[in-house]
């Protein structure tokens, strides 16, 4: 197994959306994020972030790869 972190804390994800842990429970259970409760906590695959920048840069230029001019 690889050393790169496979799943983010409510707090980790709210730091790097720039939004409150709170924002984030609430999505989860909303069922908008996908978590996963690991005792007491609840866990973020980073799979949903990598999903998310995708879709922002294909809201951005749908037609385009990124890097591309």
């Amino acid at each position: 197994m690889d050393s790169a972190k496979r799943f983010l804390s409510v707090a980790e994800v709210a730091n790097t959306l720039n939004v409150s842990p709170l924002t984030i429970y609430r999505q989860i259970e909303q069922g908008l994020i996908p978590s996963a409760r690991v005792g007491s906590r609840r866990l973020i695959p980073t799979t949903y972030l990598d999903s998310l920048e995708a879709e922002a840069f294909a809201a951005i230029s749908p037609n385009k790869t990124f890097g591309e001019a």
